[in-house]
């Protein structure tokens, strides 16, 4: 009988698409690559431990780095060189965030045993679904639209249309690791943009209430659409991380 591989393969996946304050984006960029970074750290130290374990010492760990971003070309401008000009968003926030964790530790080509990085843009099209932070962006027309006696109706609506969203984007990284054959991956993790300044009200206890709902709903879809079912993720460690910012 042939025994199966086991799962030691990692992914990272950081949110970025849609309207982010750029505050926000910064924060989350910074973030992904502090957990991209403790990551590599955390498989060099499990290897240290079990420096006897062949199968480790043989085969090059894969750490797939995923950002979401649109694929539209940004403006040209002055503050932006001239090779940024024909860049898409997504790939601007993407070179970024390689930079940011270290440009060398993905050309340089690992040893035995070692971390193979691989950085990958995920673009997300509006025309693909209708994204949830356009539809909801505006809290204060949505106030002015909702009526008493349809608030529930709305905030099912709200995350109807979050929940489609990443289902779409779960769904195509799926498919993405089958296409690749990377049967392996033990461990993920999504790192969401919480945008605390949308909050309504002073009361902590409202931000926490959002904060609970939100990483629950994220952690559901992404739990259900790679660890539950057979394929790349199966039975993988999913774990979902806010990233929020502070309110003024």
């Amino acid at each position: 009988k042939i025994m199966a591989e086991p799962a030691t393969d990692h992914l990272l996946l950081s949110l970025s698409h849609g309207p982010i304050p750029s505050t926000l984006l910064d924060l989350l960029i910074d973030e992904t690559a502090t957990e991209c970074n403790a990551t590599l750290e955390s498989i060099s130290e499990s290897r240290n431990k079990n420096p006897e374990n062949d199968y480790d010492k043989q085969r090059n760990t894969m750490f797939h780095i995923m950002s979401t971003g649109t694929p539209y070309i940004i403006k040209p401008g002055k503050s932006q060189p001239d090779y940024v000009h024909q860049w898409t968003k997504g790939e601007v926030i993407l070179a970024r965030l390689i930079e940011k964790i270290g440009m060398n530790k993905f050309h340089r080509v690992p040893k035995d045993g070692e971390t193979k990085l691989a950085g990958r843009l995920i673009d997300v099209k509006p025309s693909d679904f209708e994204l949830h932070s356009n539809r909801w962006k505006d809290n204060s027309v949505m106030q002015k639209e909702t009526k008493e006696n349809n608030i529930e109706s709305d905030v099912k609506k709200k995350e109807d249309t979050l929940l489609e969203e990443l289902k779409w984007i779960a769904n195509n990284i799926f498919r993405m690791l089958v296409i690749d054959r990377r049967p392996n991956i033990g461990n993920a993790t999504v790192l969401y943009p919480f945008d605390s300044t949308r909050v309504e009200g002073d009361d902590g206890s409202q931000q926490k209430k959002c904060e609970d709902n939100i990483l629950q709903l994220v952690q559901n879809v992404f739990q259900k659409q790679w660890s539950d079912v057979q394929g790349p993720l199966h039975r993988a460690n999913v774990e979902v991380k806010l990233v929020k910012n502070q309110r003024e």
